[in-house]
C-alpha cells in the first residue's frame, strides 16, 4: 500500500499547482451553463455547451478554434452584434478568411472565448479524470482487500502444512520406536533359538539310541517303496543321485536347478512305488515278472537321470553370462544405496552411509603420500562406470596452468576411475596437439612417465564452439554420449570461464548436456559476483537449473593442507580448545602476502581489487574455520552449518576499521619490476583508485569471541610471500619478569612451507637467568621427509569425483561473506576513497600497523621464525 499512498500524495501536489486553472474553468462553465437556461438566446449557448462537453477530451487546435467561434457567436448574438458563421466553413482556408473578415470587436471576443474554452476543457477533463482516479483507487482498495484475504488463506494453509509436517515427524518417531521394539523382539527370538539349540544337543543322546531302531526298519521301508527291487541298490542309487545333484547345482549358474533336480528324484520314488504296488497286486506271478519289474524300475531311474541332466544343461546355458548378471545385481544394490542416502531418516542409520564416502576419501588422501599407488585402483570408484570431465575455457590460463596439470597428476597416480575421458571446450579453434603444447610447460612430467603421459593425452579430446549457441552444445552432447558406454555414466563440468558467460553456459548445460545415465556435477570458479546482489543473482540462476548438491563452488585455499588441518588441530587436541576463546586470545591475524605486483594482469585485477580477489573469499573462509563452533560430525553439511553460523555473527565492516593501500615503485630497488608502481602497469586505467592492499578489523558478536578483533591483512608487492593464521594470546597475568615476557602465539603457516609452531618464552641456555623467544615447531618438511603433498586443486577435483562438498562453498556461506563486505565496497566506489601509497617490497602502509596496535595486536619485530 506504500506505492498507492505515494501516488495519492503526488497527485495532491499536482492538483494544488493547477487549482487556478480549474477554478477559472469552473466559473466560466457555470456562467455558460446559466446562460444556456435563458429563454431568449439559451438555445445557442446550450448547443455550444454540448459541443464543448463532447469535444474537450479530444481537443486539438482545429476543434479548439471551432469551439471558440461557436461561443463567440452566442455572445455576439446575445449582445446584439453581428454574428459570423465561420465554424460552419467546410475548409480551413474558408474558416481563416471568415475570421479575417471579423470586426475588431468580434475578433477580440473570439480570442477571449479561445482562452475560456481552454479553461473550461481543463475543468471538464479534470472532473472526468478525478472521477476515474476515484474509481481506480476504489478498485485498488478492493484488490488489496482481496489480496489480504488471500494472504490470510495462505497463512492458514502454511499452518496446515506445518501441522502436517509435525504429524509426519510424529509418525516417523513412532516408526523409530517400532523399529526399536522389533529389535527387542529379534533379540528375544535369538535367545529362544539359542535355548532350542541347547535342548537339541541334550536330546542328541536320545536320538542316538533311536538310530539303531531306525536302521532296523530300513529294510521294511525299502520293501514298502520298491518291494522286490534290491534295497541295497536303491540306497546306493538315490544316495549317489542326491550327492551328484547337490554337487552339480552348487555353482552360480546351476543353483536354480537344485529344486527341480530333487523334485525329479522324489517323483521317481513315487512312480517306483506305484509300479511295485501294481505288480504285487495284479501281475507279479513268476520270476520273469520280477525281472520285468526290475528292468522297468531301472528304466524309470535312467529317465529320471536324463531329465536331471537336461535340467542342468538348460539352467547352465540360460545363465551363461554370469558376469553380466553379477554386474546388474551390483547396479541394483548401488541404486538402492543411493535411494537410502537421499531418503531423510530421523535416526542414526544415515551416519554410517555418509561416513563411508568420507572414509574412502580419507583413505585416498592418505595414499597420496605414497609414491606407489597402484594398489588403489578401483577401491573408491566403480571401474565399470565411465566418467567424462569437461573443461569449459580449455584454452585459457587457468586450464593450462592448473586444471590440465591437476588431471594429469591424478591420472598418473591412478586416482581417477579407469574409464575417465577428458573433453576440452573453448571458442579458440585448436587441435588436441596444440592444446597439449600449451599445457606441457606446467605438467611436470618425469622421464619415466612418458608412456603414462601419452596414455593420458589419448583420453583427451577438444571441441571448439560458442558459449551460447544451442547447436554447439548439441554437438558437445553427442560427443559425450560416444564415451558413455553401458547403463551408467557420470559427467563433470568445470567452468574455467569469465563470470559474464556463467549464465549462458549453465543454461545450455541444463537444456542440452545433462547426463541421463548418472549424476552431473558443476564446478564453478570465483569470482562469484561483485557484491551481494550480483552474487545472489548468480546463485538464484544456478538454483533454477541445478540442486545444491550438484554445484561445487571452488575456493582453492580450502584445498590447502594447513587449511584442511585447522579442524583437526582445533577439535582433535584437547590442549587448544580450553584456551580458544575471548578469555585467553587477544587477537587473531590472518595474513596473505605476495612479493610481486600485478605483472601485466592489472587490467583484470582492477575490475575487482584486493578485497574481492582475496579478502572476501580466501581469508573469510579461513576465518570461519578458525572461529566456528565444533560441528556435530565431519559430514560436509554439519561443518558448513557451523561456518555459516559464525559468519552470521560478524557485523558489516566499517570504513573506519579499514586501511586501503596501493603500491608505488621503489626507485632504489635493484629489481626493475620493483621500480614500477601499480599505475605503471599499462593494462591499468590511468588514475585508478583500486587498492592492492587491504587491512580490516572484523568483530564476531558471540559468546566465544566477543571483543576479540579478527584482523584480515592482504596485499601485493609486499616484503615476502606468506599466508598464515596468527593466534596471539593475552599477556601473562601477574607478570614477574618486568615486562620482558612477550605474548605467546600459535602460528599456522599455510604457505610457503607448511608448518605449525607455538611461540613461547623460555630461559636462555647458560648461567644467567635471561629470557628469550623460541618455538615449539612442527614443520612438515622436517617431520615428513620426502613428503609428497598434493596440490590444492588435486584435493578439490578429487573431492568432486567422490561427491564430497566439505571443502566447497555453499550458497548461504557465499551470501554471508558478501553481506559483510558489500556496504564497504559500495562506499569505497561511491566516495572514491584514495588508497594510501606504500613502496614495492615494504610491509605495507604504516597506518595498518598502527590500527592493529590499537586493536590489541602486539607486533614486536624482535623475532622471526626461521624455517628448519
Amino acid at each position: 500500500m506504500i506505492w498507492l499512498l505515494l501516488f495519492i500524495i503526488h497527485e495532491t501536489s499536482a492538483n494544488n499547482g493547477n487549482t487556478v486553472l480549474r477554478d477559472l474553468g469552473e466559473k466560466e462553465y457555470s456562467l455558460i451553463k446559466a446562460k444556456s437556461s435563458l429563454p431568449q438566446h439559451g438555445k445557442c449557448w446550450h448547443t455550444a455547451l454540448q459541443t464543448l462537453e463532447s469535444n474537450c477530451d479530444k481537443l486539438n487546435d482545429y476543434e479548439h478554434s471551432l469551439l471558440a467561434l461557436q461561443l463567440a457567436n452566442c455572445f455576439l448574438e446575445d449582445s446584439g452584434h453581428t454574428t459570423y458563421s465561420c465554424h460552419f466553413s467546410e475548409t480551413e482556408d474558408e474558416r481563416r478568411k471568415c475570421i479575417g473578415d471579423m470586426t475588431d470587436r468580434a475578433f477580440s471576443v473570439y480570442n477571449e472565448f479561445y482562452t475560456h474554452a481552454t479553461h473550461i476543457c481543463f475543468f471538464l477533463n479534470h472532473e472526468a479524470w478525478q472521477t476515474e482516479v476515484e474509481n481506480t483507487i476504489k478498485l485498488l482498495f478492493q484488490i488489496s482487500s482481496r489480496m489480504k484475504d488471500q494472504l490470510l488463506e495462505a497463512s492458514e494453509m502454511q499452518g496446515v502444512i506445518l501441522n502436517s509436517q509435525k504429524e509426519g515427524l510424529r509418525i516417523q518417531n513412532e516408526l523409530l520406536d517400532h523399529g526399536k521394539e522389533l529389535g527387542t523382539v529379534l533379540k528375544t527370538s535369538s535367545d529362544t533359538v539359542s535355548n532350542m539349540v541347547s535342548d537339541f544337543k541334550e536330546s542328541a543322546k536320545d536320538q542316538k539310541e533311536l538310530l539303531y531302531e531306525i536302521f532296523s526298519y530300513i529294510r521294511t521301508f525299502q520293501s514298502w517303496i520298491i518291494g522286490e527291487v534290491s534295497w541295497f541298490q536303491s540306497i546306493i542309487f538315490y544316495t549317489v543321485s542326491c550327492i551328484l545333484c547337490a554337487l552339480f547345482s552348487s555353482s552360480r549358474r546351476t543353483v536354480d536347478a537344485r529344486v527341480a533336480l530333487f523334485s525329479i528324484l522324489s517323483l521317481n520314488i513315487v512312480i517306483e512305488r506305484i509300479l511295485v504296488q501294481y505288480y504285487d497286486k495284479i501281475i507279479l506271478q513268476s520270476p520273469d515278472d520280477k525281472a520285468h519289474l526290475l528292468s522297468t524300475t531301472w528304466l524309470c531311474r535312467k529317465i529320471a537321470l536324463i531329465l536331471c541332466a537336461i535340467t542342468l544343461f538348460c539352467t547352465y546355458y540360460y545363465y551363461k553370462d554370469g558376469q553380466l548378471e553379477n554386474y546388474k545385481a551390483l547396479q541394483r544394490i548401488e541404486q538402492q544405496l543411493n535411494i537410502i542416502q537421499k531418503t531423510p531418516i530421523i535416526s542414526n542409520i544415515d551416519q554410517p552411509i555418509r561416513a563411508s564416502t568420507e572414509e574412502s576419501l580419507q583413505y585416498i588422501r592418505q595414499s597420496l603420500k605414497s609414491e606407489e599407488m597402484d594398489h588403489l585402483e578401483g577401491t573408491h570408484f566403480d571401474r565399470l562406470i565411465p566418467h567424462v570431465f569437461v573443461t569449459f575455457g580449455a584454452s585459457g590460463d587457468l586450464a593450462k596452468k592448473k586444471i590440465y596439470p591437476t588431471l594429469w597428476w591424478l591420472f598418473r597416480d591412478n586416482l581417477l576411475p579407469k574409464p575417465t575421458t577428458f573433453v576440452g571446450y573453448a571458442r579458440s579453434k585448436l587441435t588436441i596437439q596444440q592444446l597439449r603444447e600449451k599445457c606441457h610447460p606446467y605438467m611436470k612430467v618425469k622421464s619415466n612417465e612418458e608412456e603414462k603421459y601419452e596414455e593420458f593425452w589419448k583420453l583427451n579430446h577438444y571441441i571448439a564452439g560458442s558459449y551460447d549457441q544451442k547447436k554447439d552444445f548439441e554437438q558437445l552432447n553427442r560427443k559425450l554420449e560416444n564415451f558413455e558406454k553401458g547403463n551408467t555414466a557420470h559427467r563433470l563440468f568445470y567452468l574455467a570461464l569469465p563470470p559474464n558467460v556463467y549464465e549462458s553456459v549453465t543454461t545450455r548445460i541444463r537444456l542440452t548436456c545433462m547426463g541421463d545415465k548418472g549424476w552431473t556435477r558443476i564446478i564453478i570458479e570465483k569470482p562469484f559476483g561483485r557484491d551481494a546482489a550480483s552474487s545472489q543473482k548468480l546463485s538464484d540462476h544456478l538454483a533454477t537449473l541445478f540442486s545444491e548438491d550438484q554445484i561445487y563452488r571452488i575456493d582453492h585455499y580450502l584445498g590447502k593442507e594447513m587449511v584442511q588441518n585447522l579442524m583437526t588441530l582445533r577439535f582433535g587436541n584437547r590442549v587448544f580448545n580450553p584456551t580458544w576463546n575471548r578469555d585467553n586470545v587477544a587477537s587473531v591475524q590472518i595474513t596473505f602476502k605476495e612479493p610481486f605486483g600485478t605483472q601485466g594482469r592489472g587490467g583484470y585485477f582492477d575490475e575487482f581489487g584486493i578485497i574481492r580477489d582475496v579478502m572476501q573469499n580466501h581469508l573469510v573462509q579461513i576465518l570461519s574455520l578458525v572461529a566456528m563452533e565444533k560441528p556435530a560430525s565431519c559430514h560436509p553439511d554439519d561443518i558448513r552449518d557451523e561456518k555459516v553460523k559464525v559468519l552470521r555473527c560478524i557485523k558489516n565492516v566499517q570504513l573506519n576499521q579499514v586501511v586501503l593501500g596501493q603500491y608505488i615503485g621503489d626507485p632504489d630497488a635493484e629489481d626493475p619490476e620493483a621500480r614500477l608502481g601499480y599505475l605503471d602497469d599499462t593494462t591499468v586505467p590511468a588514475g585508478s583508485n583500486t587498492p592492492t592492499f587491504a587491512f580490516a578489523i572484523l568483530k564476531i558478536n558471540n559468546e566465544r569471541w566477543d571483543g576479540v578483533p579478527f584482523i584480515l591483512r592482504c596485499g601485493k608487492a609486499l616484503n615476502e610471500r606468506k599466508a598464515e593464521v596468527r593466534v596471539q594470546y593475552q599477556d601473562v597475568p601477574g607478570d614477574i619478569f618486568d615486562g620482558k615476557a612477550k605474548r605467546n602465539e600459535l602460528v599456522i603457516r599455510v604457505q610457503p612451507g607448511e608448518a605449525l609452531y607455538i611461540k613461547m618464552m623460555t630461559k636462555s641456555p647458560g648461567i644467567t637467568f635471561d629470557m628469550e623467544e623460541t618455538e615449539l615447531d612442527f614443520t612438515y618438511d622436517s617431520r615428513y621427509k620426502g613428503l609428497k603433498l598434493p596440490d590444492a586443486y588435486e584435493r578439490l577435483i578429487l573431492d568432486v569425483f567422490c561427491g564430497s562438498q566439505m571443502h566447497f562453498v555453499r550458497n548461504d556461506e557465499l551470501h554471508e561473506a558478501w553481506r559483510i563486505f558489500t556496504p564497504l565496497l559500495h562506499q569505497i566506489e561511491k566516495e572514491k576513497i584514495l588508497p594510501v601509497p606504500y613502496k614495492y617490497g615494504s610491509r605495507g602502509p604504516k597506518e595498518a600497523d598502527e590500527m592493529a596496535k590499537k586493536h590489541n595486536f602486539a607486533y614486536y619485530g624482535s623475532y622471526k621464525w626461521i624455517k628448519p
